[in-house]
């Protein structure tokens, strides 16, 4: 039993640069022929290089100029462009029948944005996230995961992910098309802050976005006194972070001292505050 395979089932290339693909098997048989092909989406196999026994490999003519084969059968493909995408098959047989690999699909521009960059909400705000993914890949081949990284936390953790109807077979088309999903938060609390990202499965790789960093707003505020009233902003030094009460912060702020006759931190950083320190 002759086991081939290529390597990877998805590569990403950017326009120009060197991609190689490699054709790895358990043992080598002199006598077989191996064939590599490329297949774009509703076109028919096209033969790319071919290695015949006791003989070095050869190149269709559409290849030789950019595509080189070395001696363990990988395939290079210089100066990749755009008509280079498709399906790359590794295949191994003889003069009646050939065995395929699974092949190895090369794409371009399987871009993933996300709006907003960054935002604050008000805690028990809503917030919607929207993330845009730009493929020849088909939507319904895509699995679109969202998951958060906090401080504190080892592991980002998935929060959400949605459910496309395809049996992720990595089918390309002709042309791009752009997808948007939207992820929505209600009652945003301290505890939901963190960075948020679109992650994006597709042909065996992921591509995460850029990801969305939101934090929640952190507002004090102070009942009115005599004919004033004020609205604090605190940051991680909050008030309620010190531990004081709203009774104990409205007293900070009468020229008074607590009953006790000694002030906490709380009630000497509102105060502060109030000016009345």
């Amino acid at each position: 039993l002759l086991l081939i395979f290529v390597e990877a089932s998805f590569v990403s290339a950017e326009s120009g640069e060197p991609v190689t693909l490699h054709c790895k098997f358990v043992e080598k048989f002199p006598l077989n022929n191996w064939v590599w092909y490329k297949q774009r989406s509703g076109q028919e196999p096209q033969e790319v290089a071919v290695k015949l026994p006791s003989r070095d490999p050869t190149l269709s003519s559409d290849s030789k100029i950019r595509f080189k084969i070395n001696q363990h059968f990988s395939l290079t493909i210089q100066q990749t462009s755009k008509d280079d995408e498709g399906m790359y098959f590794c295949g191994k047989g003889d003069d009646k029948t050939i065995t395929f690999s699974n092949g190895t699909f090369l794409a371009f521009n399987i871009s993933v944005l996300q709006t907003p960059a960054w935002g604050s909400v008000s805690p028990g705000e809503s917030v919607t996230l929207q993330c845009t993914v730009v493929s020849e890949i088909r939507a319904a081949d895509l699995r679109v995961l969202w998951f958060r990284a906090a401080a504190g936390q080892s592991f980002p953790e998935i929060i959400y992910a949605h459910q496309n109807s395809s049996s992720h077979q990595c089918e390309i088309s002709s042309s791009t098309h752009s997808s948007v999903y939207n992820f929505s938060k209600n009652n945003f609390s301290h505890s939901d802050a963190g960075t948020y990202f679109c992650a994006v499965a597709a042909c065996g790789k992921i591509i995460v976005g850029n990801g969305a960093s939101i934090h929640a707003v952190k507002l004090l505020a102070i009942e009115q006194q005599e004919t004033h009233s004020a609205v604090w902003t605190a940051s991680g030094s909050s008030f309620h972070h010190l531990g004081a009460s709203t009774e104990n912060i409205l007293d900070a702020c009468l020229p008074r001292t607590l009953k006790d006759g000694r002030s906490s931190r709380a009630v000497l950083e509102a105060r502060k505050a109030c000016g009345t320190v």
